[in-house]
């Protein structure tokens, strides 16, 4: 059972379960997901070329690239960055810097003049883009 986060764990665990059910399924038994609902699936085609031309690694089927953005959905990537004796304006840039490139900083440690930033981000999906109540529409 996947472990439920206060940020929306739910909502994403939700999702992803959803979007398995509904587009695994009809993948690979026939199009007949892409006829109850063809913006959602339209979505996912759009997010599949997207996803090539941003020259990231992607099978040639659609089904197996849905199943690996899937698995990205709910995980996290973590980053340990440690500053010698930084100054406050050096630490703000590095923070804003980490920021800027969707780090978000869960915990600092200090020891002596040194300090040690604990980040993660959400591994990229594109799936995560599609409203759970799309998915819900697609369903029905």
């Amino acid at each position: 059972m996947p472990e439920l986060h206060r940020s929306g764990g739910c909502s994403r665990s939700l999702a992803a379960l959803i979007l398995a059910a509904v587009l695994l399924v009809p993948l690979s038994t026939g199009s007949a997901g892409a006829e109850e609902a063809p913006d959602v699936w339209t979505q996912v085609k759009k997010l599949y070329e997207k996803a090539k031309a941003a020259g990231d690694t992607v099978p040639s089927d659609v089904s197996e690239w849905v199943r690996q953005d899937l698995q990205n959905m709910n995980k996290w990537e973590y980053r340990i960055e440690t500053l010698q004796a930084p100054g406050d304006q050096l630490l703000a840039k590095k923070l804003n810097d980490l920021g800027t490139e969707a780090w978000e900083c869960f915990h600092v440690e200090r020891e002596g003049k040194s300090v040690t930033l604990f980040c993660k981000r959400r591994m990229k999906s594109y799936l995560q883009v599609i409203p759970v109540r799309d998915l819900f529409r697609f369903v029905s």
